[in-house]
């Protein structure tokens, strides 16, 4: 089992520095540099279209989207992850699980993401864009910023014999006593489901697309879902290290696919953005049309 081991983290450790800082990094740059730096441009603007309530009552609102994204992305990471960078790599690894996490912040993560928010209904495809960019925020800028915040100010010795969840719950502890572990094992426990909740959520939506658009079989998704929960059992009894490298491999590999696919779709991406800063310069409440930015409508199943 070490040798195995030891084989994933090496490709965990090649994967990521240098492909996918170098990959990141530059397409960072390059999503920033066309977009105008949009991620903060419109910062604001993001913010204030969580709240924008759909035509449709029974439509999924852009809150609720950007809910289903945070939980799912929202997860033990935000804890363990954080407190075994620092325990392994000490407090610059913070930086580096950041950029591992959040770097390519313009296209709201790696790719997983734009399931939930192509369920929102909204009037114009940035508003959602936008509003996925907060999730980012929030799981980034400010969970994993807290948790390393909360570890390494607290005076607790860091090493790898507390690596994960031990050194949380004695970092928690030094101020709240011996309610510390059980709030961080509750919280875990929490974060854990939401994630599990939020990504069936996707595999719900991507099943149904694959299906033309109908839900398959209800004893096909028993059999799937049974599936699921042995995952979910295998990985809860793999090594921590075996657990997170492959974690990182299977997130690396979909981000590297999802890049050039962005690079790809970046023309028409852009020229969404233009419209719908356009129709905002307009004092218009932006709806977005196929035709405005060169599509052919027949082939868009929702935008006209």
């Amino acid at each position: 089992m070490d040798f195995i081991t030891n084989v994933f983290n090496k490709i965990d450790d090649f994967m990521y520095f240098p492909i996918l800082v170098i990959v990141l990094a530059a397409a960072g740059l390059y999503f920033t540099i066309r977009t105008k730096g949009v991620q903060i441009r419109l910062f604001g603007t993001a913010c204030k279209l969580i709240v924008e309530k759909p035509a449709n009552n029974q439509k999924v609102s852009s809150f609720q989207a950007l809910m289903v994204s945070t939980a799912s992305r929202v997860g033990t990471g935000n804890i363990v992850g954080v407190s075994t960078a620092i325990c392994l790599g000490g407090p610059g690894a913070c930086m580096i699980l950041g950029i591992k996490r959040g770097l390519f912040s313009n296209e709201a993560g790696v790719g997983s993401a734009p399931n939930a928010s192509a369920s929102a209904d909204v009037t114009h495809p940035v508003k959602q864009g936008l509003v996925q960019t907060v999730s980012v925020y929030i799981d980034t800028m400010l969970l994993c910023t807290a948790t390393a915040l909360m570890c390494l100010t607290s005076g607790v010795a860091r090493g790898t014999d507390v690596s994960g969840a031990p050194y949380v719950q004695q970092a928690v502890s030094t101020i709240f006593g011996g309610f510390g572990p059980i709030f961080i094992t509750i919280a875990m426990v929490l974060f854990a489901f939401t994630t599990l909740i939020g990504n069936l959520y996707y595999v719900d939506n991507a099943l149904a697309y694959l299906n033309k658009k109908k839900m398959p079989s209800k004893k096909f998704m028993t059999v799937f879902y049974i599936c699921c929960v042995a995952v979910i059992f295998l990985g809860a009894l793999a090594p921590m290290d075996l657990a997170w490298a492959l974690a990182d491999i299977t997130m690396g590999g979909m981000t590297l696919i999802n890049i050039p696919c962005c690079i790809i779709l970046s023309g028409i991406a852009i020229k969404a953005l233009k419209d719908f800063e356009k129709q905002r310069k307009q004092k218009l409440n932006p709806v977005f049309h196929a035709k405005d930015i060169g599509l052919d409508p027949k082939e868009l199943h929702h935008w006209e």
